[in-house]
């Protein structure tokens, strides 16, 4: 049974566990302690990490999910131009970047979204019913099958972050491959520089809770272990929602991070060049770290 709290005894409870965790690394059960990374299909094919990834990402207030949409407008015109042509957007999610295009006054022949998440591509195909627009369920990590030709690729929220060296290696090349001429990729990415070298927590109070419906507040905690995984840095976050005496939700995942020399040779490696590189956002409060290290890089074919 859980135990029911006043607000003035949840709140000081929620400051406890943020402090015993950060001081020590404490956790509220044995599960929390032998939580594991995941893979972005694994995870997205959890029901209740889907249903919060797709509430962030709708969330305008927020880079925790999707980038906020005055950034995600600045993103969309670093490309040259006005006409996006033939779009395929790379892990899509709930169609954020092409909500982008559209306010940016951009036009586009068609638009070919694809994701991991079906909950993401659920909502995005209510929010975009008609058009010259599809949405298709893939995992464009792992899948090697050849991409539809376009005219602007967009690889954005770090999406290349989310997968390892070899993994986004192959999918910049498949870009390229599928990539017109006089076509341009939009990457965003967050590099290595500055990341920590041991292992580290975080945490941040949240007064009205996580996610809709949380019993608020809670806090949420995130262990971070870097590893040096040539070429770039690889960090294993796992990150829990705590509540009163509970963990509500948790999850874990990995992100991988080039060095700038690793990016050079990616590009290069794809037969693109760096038409254009670009630091868009500056700290936000208590947003995530990687919204200000992000580079936006254009790329083009040599």
């Amino acid at each position: 049974m859980v135990r029911q709290q006043s607000g003035t005894d949840s709140e000081t409870l929620v400051c406890e566990l943020a402090g015993q965790f950060l001081k020590g690394g404490r956790l509220p059960s044995a599960d929390c302690r032998r939580l594991t990374t995941a893979t972005p299909a694994a995870l997205y094919s959890d029901a209740d990490f889907a249903a919060l990834a797709v509430e962030r990402q709708l969330e305008p207030g927020t880079d925790d999910g999707s980038r906020r949409p005055g950034a995600r407008l600045r993103e969309v015109e670093l490309l040259p131009g006005n006409d996006r042509g033939r779009v395929l957007d790379l892990m899509c999610g709930v169609g954020n970047y092409l909500a982008a295009i559209v306010d940016a006054g951009q036009r586009y022949r068609s638009y070919l979204g694809i994701d991991v998440s079906t909950a993401a591509l659920a909502v995005a195909r209510s929010r975009y019913p008609a058009g010259p627009i599809r949405f298709v369920h893939a995992d464009v990590s792992e899948d090697d099958t050849a991409l539809e030709p376009c005219d602007t690729v967009l690889l954005t929220y770090e999406a290349l972050n989310h997968v390892d060296f070899d993994a986004a290696r192959r999918l910049l090349r498949r870009a390229a491959g599928a990539l017109a001429p006089d076509g341009h990729i939009l990457a965003d990415l967050a590099l290595a520089d500055g990341l920590p070298a041991s292992p580290f927590r975080t945490a941040a109070e949240l007064p009205d809770g996580y996610r809709a419906g949380d019993p608020g507040p809670c806090v949420a905690v995130v262990e971070g272990v870097p590893t040096r995984a040539a070429p770039g840095v690889s960090i294993a976050y796992r990150v829990h929602h705590l509540a009163g005496d509970r963990c509500l939700f948790h999850f874990g995942y990995r992100q991988w991070y080039p060095t700038a020399s690793t990016v050079a040779r990616m590009v290069a490696a794809a037969g693109l060049v760096v038409s254009g590189e670009h630091r868009l956002h500056g700290p936000a409060g208590d947003e995530p770290d990687a919204a200000h290290r992000a580079r936006h890089f254009v790329l083009a074919h040599r």
